[in-house]
């Protein structure tokens, strides 16, 4: 098979541009035009050097690792480790989705063949006609952008939920709880943020004497407890929503509270736990929901 240099160089060159282009959007990048012609030139210039024996070794696994490593340096020019580390792993996904949907679009079709596709060490060269080069590069992006849509929403999801550990008179519960941003609860007196939490999955740590004073709407018979100890733990929270000008709450104010984050364990300080006695999460995704004034406490 002959391979033409200027041919092979364009080819990698037409594929370079989107796969920069789509990791620049995908990560929320901004990179100029220039660099991102810039860092296809330098992607199909690597390219062409695939024939020459002599330079075979540039084409190693690791020599491939830090040229790709090298274009999306130069293409994006991103500060701190964490984001060029972000960048250099959508630039792969990028990769590997529409390398991946070239060779099905062979093993499914055939046109690897009528197109005398052939690739070696690594570098893809085919008679392709360019429309249908980019007709399948815009599937790829759009095939991209939803499946990044997801990942994003799933981790923004897993980002907002903590674990919370409640503790009173020597029990405990832990609950799967989620950081609500509009929950701006404090107990009037003291000021301390309100942890809003399911009842029945307080069980654990509630006193008998509470559990039954509470009904199904949420009112406490205050005078159903005669334990001193019990009633000066109390408070009552007062609340608006929609539907509700002024609805009240009961809860308590627990021995102790820690969050688990990122597998360190803090102290979420002093807070007071409101007993909610319907459901907050129809899936049961979580049993609670936390202010944000109570992130950031110290380590225990």
């Amino acid at each position: 098979m002959t391979v033409y240099i200027d041919v092979l160089f364009l080819i990698n060159f037409i594929i370079n541009m989107p796969v920069l282009y789509l990791t620049g959007k995908i990560a929320r990048l901004s990179p100029s035009n220039g660099r991102i012609v810039f860092g296809a030139l330098c992607g199909a210039l690597y390219g062409v050097f695939m024939f020459f024996p002599r330079l075979s070794f540039i084409y190693g696994a690791m020599a491939k690792v830090l040229f790709s490593l090298f274009v999306v340096a130069i293409t994006f020019r991103v500060r701190g480790v964490r984001l060029y580390i972000k960048t250099v792993g959508v630039f792969y996904l990028v990769t590997f989705c529409l390398g991946g949907g070239v060779m099905a679009l062979f093993y499914f079709t055939g046109m690897g063949q009528s197109t005398g596709a052939l690739i070696k060490n690594g570098i893809l060269y085919m008679n392709l006609p360019p429309g249908v080069l980019f007709a399948s590069v815009g599937i790829c992006y759009v095939i991209l952008r939803i499946i990044w849509g997801i990942l994003q929403n799933r981790m923004a999801q897993e980002a907002m939920h903590r674990k919370v550990g409640i503790f009173w008179n020597g029990k405990e519960v832990w609950l799967d709880a989620l950081l609500d941003t509009g929950n701006a609860l404090s107990e009037p007196f003291s000021g301390a943020p309100v942890i809003v939490a399911e009842m029945e999955q307080l069980l654990p740590v509630l006193p008998a004497a509470l559990r039954f004073a509470i009904d199904e709407d949420g009112e406490a018979r205050m005078e159903t407890i005669e334990d001193e100890a019990v009633r000066s733990r109390i408070r009552m929270i007062p609340f608006s929503s929609l539907g509700k000008e002024h609805g009240m709450l009961i809860g308590f104010r627990p021995d102790g509270a820690v969050l688990l984050e990122n597998e360190a364990l803090k102290d979420a300080g002093e807070v007071v736990v409101a007993i909610y006695t319907r459901r907050l999460a129809k899936d049961r995704s979580f049993g609670a929901l936390l202010p944000p004034g109570i992130l950031g406490g110290n380590d225990l």
